[in-house]
Protein backbone atom coordinates (compact mmCIF):
# COMPACT_ATOMS: atom_id res chain seq x y z
CA UNK A 1 0.00 0.00 0.00
CA UNK A 2 1.23 3.55 -0.86
CA UNK A 3 0.17 6.29 0.91
CA UNK A 4 0.38 10.39 0.13
CA UNK A 5 -0.95 13.87 1.34
CA UNK A 6 -3.17 12.14 3.66
CA UNK A 7 -3.17 13.46 7.30
CA UNK A 8 0.58 13.58 8.29
CA UNK A 9 1.82 11.81 5.24
CA UNK A 10 2.87 14.45 2.91
CA UNK A 11 4.11 14.35 -0.83
CA UNK A 12 6.33 12.03 -0.60
CA UNK A 13 4.67 9.22 0.55
CA UNK A 14 4.69 5.93 2.62
CA UNK A 15 4.72 2.23 1.79
CA UNK A 16 3.37 -0.39 3.65
CA UNK A 17 3.22 -4.11 2.98
CA UNK A 18 -0.25 -5.61 3.59
CA UNK A 19 -0.63 -9.05 4.50
CA UNK A 20 -3.38 -11.11 6.31
CA UNK A 21 -2.63 -10.10 9.60
CA UNK A 22 -0.69 -6.49 9.90
CA UNK A 23 0.27 -4.58 13.56
CA UNK A 24 1.06 -1.07 13.49
CA UNK A 25 2.39 -0.10 16.36
CA UNK A 26 3.97 3.24 17.39
CA UNK A 27 4.32 6.30 19.00
CA UNK A 28 2.01 9.14 19.51
CA UNK A 29 1.80 11.38 16.19
CA UNK A 30 3.41 9.00 14.70
CA UNK A 31 1.08 7.91 11.47
CA UNK A 32 -0.60 5.10 12.69
CA UNK A 33 -3.84 6.74 12.70
CA UNK A 34 -3.19 8.31 9.30
CA UNK A 35 -2.14 4.55 7.72
CA UNK A 36 -5.82 3.20 8.89
CA UNK A 37 -7.59 6.10 7.82
CA UNK A 38 -6.19 6.19 4.45
CA UNK A 39 -6.79 2.41 4.03
CA UNK A 40 -10.63 3.03 5.07
CA UNK A 41 -10.74 5.67 2.28
CA UNK A 42 -9.41 3.36 -0.12
CA UNK A 43 -12.04 0.44 0.80
CA UNK A 44 -14.84 3.05 1.02
CA UNK A 45 -16.07 2.71 4.19
CA UNK A 46 -15.30 6.17 5.10
CA UNK A 47 -15.39 9.09 2.90
CA UNK A 48 -12.51 11.58 2.53
CA UNK A 49 -12.64 15.12 4.45
CA UNK A 50 -10.96 17.37 3.28
CA UNK A 51 -10.14 19.75 5.99
CA UNK A 52 -9.70 16.27 7.83
CA UNK A 53 -7.95 14.31 5.32
CA UNK A 54 -6.00 16.51 3.10
CA UNK A 55 -1.85 16.99 4.04
CA UNK A 56 -2.14 20.55 5.33
CA UNK A 57 0.68 21.57 2.89
CA UNK A 58 -0.06 19.56 -0.08
CA UNK A 59 0.93 21.03 -3.67
CA UNK A 60 -2.07 22.25 -5.36
CA UNK A 61 -1.52 20.11 -8.27
CA UNK A 62 -1.44 16.60 -6.43
CA UNK A 63 -3.97 14.15 -5.15
CA UNK A 64 -4.29 12.92 -1.72
CA UNK A 65 -3.84 9.33 -3.39
CA UNK A 66 -3.53 5.57 -2.15
CA UNK A 67 -2.41 2.63 -3.72
CA UNK A 68 -3.69 -0.84 -3.28
CA UNK A 69 -1.95 -4.17 -5.08
CA UNK A 70 -3.69 -7.67 -4.72
CA UNK A 71 -2.75 -11.46 -5.52
CA UNK A 72 -5.53 -12.39 -7.80
CA UNK A 73 -5.42 -16.43 -7.34
CA UNK A 74 -6.25 -18.52 -10.45
CA UNK A 75 -10.04 -19.52 -10.76
CA UNK A 76 -11.30 -16.22 -9.61
CA UNK A 77 -12.75 -14.99 -13.02
CA UNK A 78 -14.18 -11.92 -12.68
CA UNK A 79 -11.59 -9.72 -13.64
CA UNK A 80 -10.33 -9.90 -17.12
CA UNK A 81 -6.54 -10.97 -17.41
CA UNK A 82 -5.70 -7.48 -18.96
CA UNK A 83 -5.34 -5.74 -15.83
CA UNK A 84 -3.23 -8.64 -14.27
CA UNK A 85 0.62 -8.46 -14.04
CA UNK A 86 2.91 -11.60 -13.80
CA UNK A 87 5.26 -10.59 -10.92
CA UNK A 88 7.06 -13.40 -8.84
CA UNK A 89 4.91 -16.13 -9.34
CA UNK A 90 1.94 -13.85 -8.36
CA UNK A 91 -0.73 -12.09 -10.77
CA UNK A 92 -1.10 -8.88 -9.05
CA UNK A 93 -4.30 -6.08 -9.88
CA UNK A 94 -3.27 -2.61 -8.79
CA UNK A 95 -5.70 0.10 -8.05
CA UNK A 96 -5.28 3.77 -7.81
CA UNK A 97 -7.90 6.23 -5.43
CA UNK A 98 -7.13 9.78 -6.11
CA UNK A 99 -9.21 12.71 -4.41
CA UNK A 100 -8.22 16.68 -6.02
CA UNK A 101 -9.24 19.46 -4.20
CA UNK A 102 -11.38 20.34 -7.35
CA UNK A 103 -13.72 17.52 -6.54
CA UNK A 104 -15.32 18.58 -3.18
CA UNK A 105 -19.11 18.43 -2.65
CA UNK A 106 -20.23 19.46 1.37
CA UNK A 107 -16.77 19.33 2.57
CA UNK A 108 -16.04 15.86 1.40
CA UNK A 109 -13.89 14.62 -1.72
CA UNK A 110 -15.01 12.27 -4.38
CA UNK A 111 -12.40 9.74 -5.60
CA UNK A 112 -11.51 8.95 -8.83
CA UNK A 113 -10.52 4.92 -9.22
CA UNK A 114 -8.40 3.94 -11.67
CA UNK A 115 -6.48 0.48 -12.27
CA UNK A 116 -3.07 -0.57 -13.36
CA UNK A 117 -3.05 -1.46 -17.19
CA UNK A 118 0.11 -3.64 -17.39
CA UNK A 119 1.95 -2.66 -20.33
CA UNK A 120 0.83 0.88 -20.82
CA UNK A 121 4.03 3.71 -21.24
CA UNK A 122 4.90 4.39 -17.09
CA UNK A 123 4.55 8.19 -18.71
CA UNK A 124 0.78 7.71 -19.69
CA UNK A 125 -0.83 8.56 -16.40
CA UNK A 126 2.15 6.24 -14.25
CA UNK A 127 0.58 3.30 -16.17
CA UNK A 128 -3.24 3.95 -14.86
CA UNK A 129 -5.59 3.85 -17.39
CA UNK A 130 -7.33 7.05 -18.50
CA UNK A 131 -10.73 5.17 -18.95
CA UNK A 132 -11.25 3.91 -15.84
CA UNK A 133 -11.20 0.48 -13.81
CA UNK A 134 -11.27 -2.78 -13.91
CA UNK A 135 -14.67 -4.61 -14.35
CA UNK A 136 -15.19 -6.23 -11.11
CA UNK A 137 -12.31 -4.78 -8.57
CA UNK A 138 -14.14 -3.39 -6.34
CA UNK A 139 -15.77 -6.37 -4.65
CA UNK A 140 -12.41 -8.30 -5.20
CA UNK A 141 -10.87 -5.81 -3.12
CA UNK A 142 -13.58 -5.74 -0.72
CA UNK A 143 -13.22 -9.50 -0.51
CA UNK A 144 -9.91 -10.11 0.00
CA UNK A 145 -8.47 -7.05 1.56
CA UNK A 146 -7.77 -7.62 5.67
CA UNK A 147 -10.52 -5.66 7.30
CA UNK A 148 -9.06 -2.90 9.63
CA UNK A 149 -9.34 -3.39 13.56
CA UNK A 150 -8.11 -0.44 15.89
CA UNK A 151 -7.04 -0.69 19.66
CA UNK A 152 -6.73 2.62 21.80
CA UNK A 153 -4.60 2.87 24.76
CA UNK A 154 -7.94 4.64 25.98
CA UNK A 155 -10.57 2.96 24.67
CA UNK A 156 -12.82 0.36 26.18
CA UNK A 157 -10.70 -2.61 27.29
CA UNK A 158 -13.66 -5.15 26.66
CA UNK A 159 -13.91 -4.14 23.07
CA UNK A 160 -10.35 -4.13 22.93
CA UNK A 161 -10.11 -7.49 24.01
CA UNK A 162 -12.83 -8.68 21.67
CA UNK A 163 -11.16 -7.04 18.84
CA UNK A 164 -8.07 -8.50 19.48
CA UNK A 165 -10.01 -12.52 19.73
CA UNK A 166 -11.56 -12.04 16.54
CA UNK A 167 -8.00 -10.72 15.36
CA UNK A 168 -6.25 -13.91 16.32
CA UNK A 169 -9.22 -16.30 15.95
CA UNK A 170 -10.35 -15.67 12.61
CA UNK A 171 -7.35 -16.99 10.51
CA UNK A 172 -7.70 -20.51 12.11
CA UNK A 173 -11.85 -20.36 11.75
CA UNK A 174 -11.04 -19.58 8.46
CA UNK A 175 -8.61 -22.62 8.39
CA UNK A 176 -10.42 -25.18 10.10
CA UNK A 177 -13.43 -24.08 8.00
CA UNK A 178 -11.43 -24.84 5.18
CA UNK A 179 -9.80 -27.98 6.22
CA UNK A 180 -13.30 -29.43 7.55
CA UNK A 181 -14.91 -28.71 3.99
CA UNK A 182 -12.37 -30.72 2.07
CA UNK A 183 -13.06 -34.23 2.31
CA UNK A 184 -9.97 -35.30 1.89
CA UNK A 185 -8.33 -33.72 4.87
CA UNK A 186 -7.18 -35.19 7.79
CA UNK A 187 -10.05 -33.10 9.91
CA UNK A 188 -12.38 -33.97 7.26
CA UNK A 189 -11.84 -37.54 7.28
CA UNK A 190 -11.27 -37.62 11.65
CA UNK A 191 -15.17 -35.88 11.64
CA UNK A 192 -16.76 -38.69 9.70
CA UNK A 193 -14.70 -41.31 11.39
CA UNK A 194 -16.63 -39.87 14.37
CA UNK A 195 -19.93 -39.83 12.93
CA UNK A 196 -19.64 -43.02 11.83
CA UNK A 197 -18.93 -44.56 15.28
CA UNK A 198 -21.88 -42.78 16.97
CA UNK A 199 -23.92 -44.00 14.27
CA UNK A 200 -22.45 -47.72 15.11
CA UNK A 201 -23.35 -46.88 19.11
CA UNK A 202 -26.68 -45.84 18.23
CA UNK A 203 -27.42 -48.64 16.63
CA UNK A 204 -26.25 -50.70 19.08
CA UNK A 205 -28.53 -49.52 21.63
CA UNK A 206 -31.50 -48.65 19.19
CA UNK A 207 -33.93 -51.02 20.92
CA UNK A 208 -33.53 -49.13 23.89
CA UNK A 209 -33.73 -46.02 21.92
CA UNK A 210 -36.91 -47.17 20.38
CA UNK A 211 -38.34 -47.99 23.95
CA UNK A 212 -37.61 -44.86 25.78
CA UNK A 213 -39.65 -42.98 22.54
CA UNK A 214 -42.15 -45.20 22.68
CA UNK A 215 -42.92 -44.45 26.15
CA UNK A 216 -42.18 -40.46 25.90
CA UNK A 217 -45.17 -40.77 23.58
CA UNK A 218 -47.50 -42.34 25.12
CA UNK A 219 -47.01 -40.30 28.15
CA UNK A 220 -47.83 -37.27 26.63
CA UNK A 221 -50.75 -38.16 24.50
CA UNK A 222 -52.39 -39.82 27.96
CA UNK A 223 -51.65 -36.25 29.46
CA UNK A 224 -52.77 -34.39 26.01
CA UNK A 225 -55.40 -36.82 24.40
CA UNK A 226 -55.34 -34.03 21.69
CA UNK A 227 -51.63 -33.78 20.42
CA UNK A 228 -48.54 -35.76 19.95
CA UNK A 229 -45.32 -36.00 20.09
CA UNK A 230 -42.35 -37.48 17.76
CA UNK A 231 -39.33 -37.72 18.94
CA UNK A 232 -36.56 -38.92 16.45
CA UNK A 233 -33.29 -40.00 18.25
CA UNK A 234 -30.38 -40.83 15.94
CA UNK A 235 -27.03 -39.79 14.56
CA UNK A 236 -26.58 -38.42 11.48
CA UNK A 237 -28.73 -40.52 8.87
CA UNK A 238 -25.97 -41.69 6.40
CA UNK A 239 -22.74 -39.95 4.46
CA UNK A 240 -24.67 -37.13 2.66
CA UNK A 241 -26.32 -35.93 5.68
CA UNK A 242 -22.20 -35.32 7.43
CA UNK A 243 -21.01 -33.82 4.25
CA UNK A 244 -23.82 -31.44 4.17
CA UNK A 245 -23.01 -30.92 8.10
CA UNK A 246 -19.19 -31.12 7.35
CA UNK A 247 -20.01 -28.28 4.61
CA UNK A 248 -21.88 -25.78 6.50
CA UNK A 249 -19.90 -26.26 9.49
CA UNK A 250 -18.10 -23.37 11.39
CA UNK A 251 -16.26 -22.20 14.25
CA UNK A 252 -18.37 -21.31 17.07
CA UNK A 253 -21.59 -21.50 15.36
CA UNK A 254 -24.37 -23.69 16.07
CA UNK A 255 -25.64 -26.49 14.02
CA UNK A 256 -27.31 -25.43 11.08
CA UNK A 257 -30.71 -26.94 10.46
CA UNK A 258 -31.24 -30.62 9.72
CA UNK A 259 -27.46 -31.73 11.10
CA UNK A 260 -27.83 -33.72 14.44
CA UNK A 261 -25.52 -34.10 16.62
Amino acid sequence: MFVRNIGCIGPDGFSAALDDVVHIVGRNNSGKSTLLRAYELAQGSEKFDLSRDRFAIAPEDQPSEVVLEIHIPEGIGNINEEWKEERDGLRILTSRWQWWPQHVGDGKLFPIRQTRRPGQDEEENEGFAEDGKAGGADNVFKSRLPQPVRIGSSGDPVEAEKALMKLVLEPVGTALWTAAADANTALAQAVAQLADGVTGIVQEQKAQFSEAVSEVEQGFTSVFPGLSVKLDLQAWRDARMRRRCIRHWAPAATPRKGCRA
